[in-house]
């Protein structure tokens, strides 16, 4: 598994920031990027509350 952000949808609401910094972060332009790092199945859970609440749908785990 693997998050992708619609980056085009993020708003920069920082929401995923909040709930998991580890995860996720804001770049320059305030928008949402995701580290790279492999997806530990202890995650999937917070990770599927995570894109459940983006409010601009703009986070997939796929």
């Amino acid at each position: 598994m693997r998050l992708k952000i619609d980056q085009s949808l993020c708003v920069g609401g920082s929401a995923c920031v909040n709930k998991n910094p580890t995860r996720f972060s804001l770049d320059d332009d305030n928008v949402a990027v995701v580290s790279e790092q492999p997806i530990l199945e202890s995650e999937i859970p917070l990770l599927k509350e995570i894109v459940d609440d983006c409010p601009m749908q703009a986070i997939s785990l796929i």
